[in-house]
């Protein structure tokens, strides 16, 4: 045997091997530059080997999403780029919004989740509906900033609060920033604080319990981004609540069969929705259109509440523009598009049509200040079912 041809196998294994340490180093410098950017670290020890098998996992999901989804872009560089696609899941699935759902079922039944409202107002939505091509409340000034749950699964409370917010500035023309807080603290029928909730709850817990109102978010501040839920302030007599007067109004959830009902009632004003969120797609995205796909986001596994402030058309495909509540540092500042109108699954795109909820407000409401923890107030006018 030559001694080209018995030193050829060692050459090229050697070889190999000095790749993957360049290619290791690499990896290593790039995590490092990573983790600087995204959480403002000044640790430059050497990243260990999970991290490093958790980066390079991270960027082949993020090749493979692109190449799915090329109408959106996806990146390592969302809060979430770390965390297996089950760990994400699990995240996402402490909001345990299909529990509370299927509790709202067994006791009002599926065929209930409308609830009255008037002719008068449903006349006004279809009028308006008619020139309709896109609507953005962002951009009208009626949909408060992105927030963070951090580690409370209270995505419901954030988007119950916020259509809450959106619909009484859509109303009035006034954006209040209520409390999350004080419906995570003090909500007590049946809610699960930051182990999952449900929109209908929460909206009846207000009206029918809570006097109508919330506290603001200034005096009653988000502090359960810890996965800690403080004592119900509120109970204390010295505790200064600013709850503003909403005026009358109540509330309604519904199904949604065809999206163009939900399309005229989000032109009215922002609504509370569920969606599939615990998924690849979600976690890594930052931007884009995010395009139905039953097997990468299927629509019947939903597992948070979203608010869904608006649509449009993007390169001739429809969409629903949502706020979600993992802060500015996932998705655009916080945003999210989603393909609107899927016809791969019978409520749309990761079941973002499924349901809806929102409060309607009556004409004339307007703000006070200073009611601290009133009980209910006869000014509420309550016609929503009791739940």
């Amino acid at each position: 045997m030559k001694p080209s041809a018995f030193f050829l196998p060692l050459l090229v294994a050697a070889l190999v091997y000095a790749a993957a340490l360049a290619s290791g180093d690499d990896l290593a410098a790039e995590f490092l530059v990573w983790k600087r950017k995204l959480v403002a670290a000044d640790d430059a020890a050497a990243p260990t080997i999970e991290e490093l098998a958790r980066f390079h996992n991270a960027k082949e999901r993020v090749q493979k999403l692109q190449l799915e989804q090329p109408k959106a872009t996806f990146s390592v560089n969302t809060p979430f780029a770390l965390l297996t696609p089950d760990e994400f899941a699990e995240y996402v699935g402490q909001n345990d919004v299909q529990h509370h759902r299927a509790l709202l079922e067994k006791h009002v039944g599926p065929d209930r989740f409308r609830n009255t409202t008037t002719a008068e107002f449903a006349k006004r939505k279809l009028a308006n509906m008619a020139n309709a091509v896109t609507t953005d409340w962002s951009a009208k000034g009626c949909v408060n900033s992105p927030k963070g749950q951090g580690q409370c699964g209270a995505s419901w409370a954030f988007s119950t609060i916020a259509a809450l917010e959106s619909g009484y500035c859509a109303q009035t023309g006034t954006l209040l920033a209520l409390s999350a807080q004080d419906v995570i603290s003090c909500g007590t029928n049946g809610q699960g604080a930051c182990s999952g909730g449900a929109s209908a709850r929460t909206y009846d817990w207000i009206t029918h319990i809570n006097g109508g109102s919330i506290c603001t978010d200034a005096t009653f501040p988000y502090t359960s981004g810890n996965g800690q839920v403080p004592a119900c302030s509120t109970s204390d007599p010295y505790f200064d609540c600013n709850k503003p007067d909403l005026g009358a109004y109540f509330y309604e959830a519904q199904h949604f069969a065809d999206h163009t009902k939900l399309e005229a009632i989000v032109l009215e004003h922002p609504v509370s929705a569920l969606a599939t969120t615990g998924v690849s797609t979600f976690q890594y995205y930052t931007g884009g259109l995010i395009m139905g796909n039953e097997d990468a986001c299927p629509s019947m596994k939903l597992d948070s509440a979203i608010l869904i402030i608006g649509y449009g058309v993007l390169d001739g495909v429809a969409y629903w523009k949502i706020r979600n509540q993992w802060s500015t540092y996932w998705g655009e500042q916080g945003y999210a598009y989603v393909e609107r109108g899927y016809q791969g699954a019978s409520y749309g795109a990761c079941g973002i049509e499924t349901l809806a909820y929102y409060p309607v407000f009556a004409r004339g409401s307007n703000a006070a200040f200073n009611l601290r923890c009133s009980a209910q107030r006869e000014r509420v006018e309550i016609l929503g079912a009791t739940l």
